[in-house]
């Protein structure tokens, strides 16, 4: 490789970079989009992706969340009733929720669906 590169300038990808591959701050736990508690929490890393594959849903393992009481689905702007949900939680597999793990309340569920009723 070294008689290859013989007489190129040294380059970082940073700089060679194609215009189709992003960067993203992803969570080392979940894989989603790092959230201010990911940093918090320092598990955060920068991944690079092809345009239009990088994830775009916030990390729900380190997240405060807002839920909808009538739906118990993610709350969106039009929710007239939320309860507000922290905690640092796991994937719970087939059922599409994360668990949370907190030290001050109760675990709850957080959905990755929003809630399709209002």
């Amino acid at each position: 490789m070294k008689t290859v590169h013989s007489g190129l300038e040294p380059k970082t990808f940073h700089e060679t970079k194609p215009e189709n591959v992003v960067e993203v701050e992803v969570c080392k736990k979940s894989g989603f989009l790092a959230s201010n508690y990911c940093r918090r929490y320092g598990t955060t890393y920068t991944e690079y992706f092809v345009k239009g594959t990088e994830p775009v849903q916030t990390c729900p393992y380190h997240s405060y969340a807002k839920i909808c009481t009538q739906s118990g689905l993610l709350a969106n702007p039009n929710c007239p009733s939320t309860r507000s949900v922290y905690g640092r939680g796991e994937y719970i597999g087939n059922n599409n929720l994360w668990q949370t793990h907190s030290y001050n309340y109760k675990p709850k569920n957080i959905p990755l669906q929003v809630c399709n009723i209002h």
